[in-house]
């Protein structure tokens, strides 16, 4: 993509990023031959259509191919709104991998997700009302402690409901969480550039 980075985490370079590119158009290209063979051998477009999974595939190749003309014609119009577009129409790509499956078994996953849905909303509205519950214990405890470099003064703090209610569900996610329970535990002998203070009372 336009803004791709590599697995170091650094801008992709010029040479792969055009190789990937150039990967993806022969592999858009054999999406549209194996379309055209179908039709051909099937004796029509009409015939060609009357399976659900020619239809599928018909769709990602029209997806695969509008984002290979994007791409091809680069255009700097819309900047990182066409490359948020790419990146759409790419997924569909990977949605091909579908086409492998039967309707028999892909029926049955459906069928079960679809039956577990119930208890997985019991689950998570337990979650949405623990959230809530310790979100307000933590403006009460942490409304005033000094903002570091995970206690964020726009986000991830205590100050507002809001911004405790995601900051807590962020941290149900595992991202930083002991790193801002460290900060929130904070004291003037704490390591860090600009240490609270007690006079002040925004100490953990």
């Amino acid at each position: 993509t336009g803004n791709g980075l590599d697995e170091t985490g650094e801008p992709m370079r010029e040479e792969r990023k055009n190789f990937i590119e150039g990967s993806l158009d022969w592999v858009t290209f054999l999406y549209m031959c194996d379309a055209l063979a179908k039709i051909v051998g099937l004796g029509g477009l009409s015939v060609f259509l009357r399976s659900y999974w020619n239809r599928f595939d018909a769709s990602l190749t029209v997806v695969c191919s509008l984002d290979m003309v994007i791409h091809m014609t680069d255009s700097e119009v819309g900047g990182s709104l066409q490359d948020e577009i790419e990146v759409i129409l790419r997924f569909g790509r990977g949605l091909r991998v579908l086409r492998f499956l039967s309707f028999n078994i892909l029926g049955r996953f459906l069928l079960k997700l679809a039956a577990a849905l119930p208890m997985v909303t019991n689950v998570l509205g337990v979650l949405a009302i623990m959230l809530y519950v310790f979100a307000v214990m933590g403006m009460t405890f942490f409304h005033k402690v000094k903002p570091q470099e995970f206690l964020h003064e726009d986000f991830s703090n205590f100050k507002a409901f809001g911004a405790a209610y995601l900051t807590l569900f962020k941290c149900s996610t595992g991202e930083s969480w002991n790193a801002l329970m460290h900060e929130l535990m904070q004291t003037p002998e704490s390591d860090y550039e600009d240490p609270c203070d007690l006079a002040l009372g925004d100490c953990g």
